[in-house]
């Protein structure tokens, strides 16, 4: 779950403080500067090895009631609600723990409703520490551990527009369900145009701070 919130805190337009049922709190400042790498107009290609699913059994997280009715029963019966706090405004979301979902061919059983954070794999938005926020696209640190070998291809736009800007736009509504103003927009909207004009190979500034 903390990769969506930190995707989410970090191209927020507004300063964040997310309660979680552990005590954990997350915190967030508007970002200095968000910017999309050249390298996220590529495509990321699964193997299918199950390293990633299998090797951790992660726990997986619905935020919205459209996810959660298009779930077979047999999931949804195993689901938990956890609430979270975000600035003060209190929010359901469904928790299937362990997760057991990826069946012998190493397939995911709720591939078509699959949650957010699998999803946006490898779409990664990073931010440094002087709040310097980038989309890039990259294996995330789980995959190096268990020798994923996943790999990029030459841009896809059939891929893109069927995969990363569906699932996109489902993080900024998840962002609205959380009361979260965001950048999200002006990103998606970008990249539509970066892909209709055939400019993929810059890098894409959104947003920057005025210098004084």
């Amino acid at each position: 779950m903390d990769i969506v919130l930190n995707a989410i805190g970090r191209l927020s337009k507004e300063k964040i403080k997310i309660e979680l049922p552990n005590h954990k709190i997350l915190q967030y400042d508007i970002p200095k500067k968000i910017q999309i790498s050249s390298c996220f107009f590529r495509t990321g290609v699964c193997i299918r090895c199950g390293l990633c699913c299998k090797k951790i059994k992660p726990n997986l997280y619905w935020f919205l009631d459209e996810e959660y009715n298009q779930l077979p029963d047999k999931v949804r019966e195993k689901l938990d609600i956890i609430k979270i706090k975000v600035n003060g405004l209190e929010r359901d979301i469904y928790e299937y723990k362990n997760c057991d979902l990826i069946d012998d061919n190493n397939l995911c059983s709720v591939h078509h409703i699959k949650p957010i954070e699998c999803a946006l794999l490898p779409i990664f938005i990073d931010q440094n520490k002087y709040l310097f926020t980038y989309l890039r696209k990259r294996k995330r640190g789980r995959f190096k551990i268990f020798g994923c070998n996943m790999y990029f291809t030459e841009f896809d736009e059939e891929a893109f527009k069927e995969w990363d800007l569906v699932y996109l736009e489902k993080l900024n509504k998840i962002a609205k369900y959380l009361g979260v103003k965001t950048f999200l927009p002006e990103i998606i909207e970008e990249l539509k145009k970066s892909v209709k004009n055939k400019s993929i190979n810059n890098n894409i500034l959104i947003w920057e701070t005025k210098k004084k």
